[in-house]
């Protein structure tokens, strides 16, 4: 499953970033933590690259410059590329 990472955040999340996070946690949101304590917040469930990759540029020209695509393989993290290559993309 491909998901896009809207953000991680250490503390408070930047006034600017609040509103997008809102608006695009409608599709499938996410809130967990990391193993360092940040708060990651996801947007979307993908079976393909390509449409979270489409997902992940909205999200960025909306504002949200570090969002990116990440992977999940049994709810585990898992590198995209070696997602990418085993859903035969």
């Amino acid at each position: 499953v491909f998901r896009v990472q809207l953000g991680l955040y250490k503390g408070k999340v930047p006034l600017r970033d609040v509103g997008l996070i809102l608006q695009y946690s409608r599709q499938e949101g996410e809130q967990v933590k990391s193993s360092d304590g940040a708060t990651v917040y996801l947007s979307g469930r993908y079976k393909e690259f390509s449409a979270a990759n489409t997902h992940k540029d909205e999200v960025a020209s909306a504002g949200l410059k570090n969002a990116k695509v990440i992977a999940f393989k049994d709810g585990i993290m898992m590198p995209v590329e070696e997602a990418v290559k085993e859903a035969g993309q």
